[in-house]
């Protein structure tokens, strides 16, 4: 069980930094195009959709807890 949990946990962690990423690069375009406000704005939408993606994973981990053993 623990290497499925520590499986579903890396994934979850490779997701919620690309989602990181694509946050820090959508507020870098928004300060291209808007400045600081646009920067700002960005970086907030990022976030929510960073923690969303986080949330989603962490449940899925906690799921995987649950799923009985194959013998």
């Amino acid at each position: 069980m623990a290497a499925r949990t520590t499986g579903k946990a890396v994934e979850t962690g490779v997701k919620t930094g690309v989602e990181g990423v694509k946050a820090g690069g959508r507020a870098v375009g928004g300060f291209a195009t808007d400045g600081s406000s646009g920067a700002s704005k960005e970086w907030k939408q990022g976030k929510t959709e960073t923690k969303a993606e986080a949330n989603v994973g962490a449940a899925e981990t906690t799921d995987e807890t649950e799923v009985p053993r194959c013998e």
